[in-house]
């Protein structure tokens, strides 16, 4: 994660992006405080925060009024847990931005996600954001603007409870539906959530979006708790490697951060990405064909001896005999799978279906539409 720099495009720099993760959930928060990319409620579902790429698919900012670049940003020593530092004319901002994990809460009943033996962790299923002012004064802006389904269906927020900082979004009660719990006072404005409030030396605010079954945090001891306990999580994970003592070690620690970041914990699948892209190998490991002409010419061969096998049947069984073949008609589609890591893809039992795909292959299809002769 670097600085963001000025410059033409609406977009930042790629490199620019920080990376949070909970091992279950991904996203990219821009140097603005923006939350520019979010996939629920997996890493290959359909985005809900897409502005990275359109600036019209959603985002999520919390930073003060009219400032988009900050004086600092780091992740915290050995999280991953982003710290903004944000300098106004009249004070001082520090941002904590985490996707929360705690202790494993599945014990009454099994996970529907994991298939694997679980850890002593999971994911709550919460973006936090907490800020605190350390001196002067400074205007704090909230903006929710969640677009779903890669920014073609906008959702209808409506409060929760008595009070103004509690409020839920979906599309007519689809899933995902999204809560946004804030010691902010909330309001809408067709799609999009808002906020401000004056902060002075000493206040703090937090800001959760959450959208699973755990309840998210509704006072600040709380929401700072949280954002503790997922930085000692990474921390204590971290503790269980051996790094060098050289001056390359934060960039390795760094890179094995990462690495467990985009790791899908449910199956423990590894994305290739945080992005879309990235991130349809949730299940296991995609696969394709390095020279699926070659692949097509056997699959088609096969396709010709079967149908011509199946024709001799047919003409055996009304006492009449395959003379000559009259058209040959192919489309032929290599079909990449998504096998699960670890299993197989259940066989189809029915007559004349393909066998299983195995982990490690890839599917060629041929279909054959052949016109035999046939005489007496």
């Amino acid at each position: 994660m670097s600085d963001g720099s000025l410059g033409r495009s609406p977009f930042p720099p790629i490199a620019s992006y920080g990376f949070l993760s909970d091992c279950e959930t991904t996203t990219l928060i821009a140097p603005s405080g923006n939350v520019e990319w979010l996939c629920l409620p997996r890493p290959d579902s359909p985005s809900v925060f897409g502005s990275m790429l359109d600036r019209s698919a959603g985002g999520f900012r919390l930073s003060p009024t009219d400032v988009t670049v900050p004086a600092g940003r780091r992740y915290l020593p050995g999280t991953l847990v982003i710290e903004t530092t944000w300098q106004l004319p009249t004070g001082w901002l520090i941002t904590r931005d985490a996707l929360c994990v705690r202790p494993w809460y599945h014990d009454d009943h099994r996970s529907h996600t994991y298939r694997r033996s679980p850890t002593d962790f999971e994911a709550e299923h919460i973006l936090l954001r907490t800020v605190r002012c350390v001196s002067g004064t400074a205007e704090l802006n909230l903006d929710c603007d969640p677009v779903f389904d890669y920014g073609r269906r906008s959702g209808r927020w409506e409060y929760q409870g008595e009070g103004y900082g509690d409020a839920v979004v979906s599309v007519d009660g689809e899933d995902p539906t999204l809560r946004l719990t804030t010691n902010m006072r909330l309001g809408f404005e067709g799609r999009s959530a808002h906020a401000r409030t004056r902060m002075s030396e000493g206040d703090n605010v937090f800001v959760a979006l959450s959208w699973g079954e755990q309840e998210p945090p509704t006072t600040w001891d709380d929401a700072y708790d949280r954002s503790w306990r997922t930085a000692e999580f990474w921390r204590q994970w971290l503790n269980h490697g051996e790094f060098p003592d050289h001056p390359w070690r934060i960039y390795l620690q760094r890179s094995a951060l990462t690495l467990k970041g985009l790791g899908y914990a449910p199956t423990g699948a590894l994305l290739a990405a945080a992005t879309r892209a990235g991130a349809d190998n949730v299940n296991g490991p995609n696969f394709t064909i390095a020279d699926p002409s070659s692949a097509a010419v056997a699959a088609t061969e096969a396709a010709l001896t079967d149908a011509r096998r199946r024709a001799d049947a047919a003409a055996n069984a009304l006492g009449m005999r395959v003379s000559g073949v009259r058209s040959v008609g192919l489309d032929p589609a290599v079909a990449p799978t998504e096998p699960v890591a670890g299993s197989t893809p259940e066989a189809d039992s029915d007559e004349g279906r393909s066998p299983p795909v195995e982990p490690g292959q890839a599917e060629v299809r041929v279909t054959a539409v052949v016109v035999f002769e046939l005489d007496s």
